[in-house]
């Protein structure tokens, strides 16, 4: 969740205004049926267009690029490999620091309800080589994390998130 203000507030403090709104989510009920993204997408997302949604739940260790979904399209569907070329062409914005990566498939638990609007849906992944050596543990702590890596996962964040809020049309258009 830090990230994704995170983000947000860099954008911001660049002057940046996209044609569209960006908004950070504090998800909750993940492990637990999923309920915080449920209630999300029935009181808030039915409501508003969302051209797409990013999630951030792998730690926050050396990004990698982005994994995505689509409702109702196969890896290999001609709609999948114009979505992942599109981000191909964002993710090269991100080559300095290493975020190059576009893979289908994943996109996030959280995020996952709003896919059946349509809504395109996108995971920051990123090394995970200790993530689960702390994962839901006590050990679980901000000391953790690389002060480096964590700016490397929030310009990825911010820059995604801005072009795709600035895009005319959508991903899936």
């Amino acid at each position: 969740m830090i990230s994704a203000w995170q983000a947000l507030s860099l954008t911001k403090q660049l002057g940046l205004k996209p044609r569209r709104t960006l908004r950070a989510v504090g998800w909750t009920n993940e492990e637990n049926g999923v309920r915080g993204g449920k209630a999300y997408r029935s009181e808030i997302a039915v409501q508003q267009r969302h051209v797409a949604a990013i999630e951030m739940d792998d730690g926050a260790e050396r990004p990698l690029g982005f994994d995505f979904s689509l409702q109702d399209a196969g890896l290999e569907s001609p709609k999948s490999l114009s979505v992942k070329k599109k981000l191909e062409e964002i993710a090269r914005l991100l080559e300095a620091i290493g975020v190059t990566q576009i893979v289908p498939g994943g996109g996030g638990t959280d995020i996952a309800p709003l896919k059946q609007d349509g809504t395109a849906t996108l995971g920051l992944f990123n090394l995970r080589e200790h993530y689960f050596d702390w994962h839901h543990s006590h050990a679980d702590t901000l000391d953790k994390i690389d002060p480096q890596m964590f700016r490397r996962c929030v310009a990825a964040l911010a820059v995604m998130a801005y072009v795709l809020a600035d895009m005319p049309g959508t991903l899936a258009e």
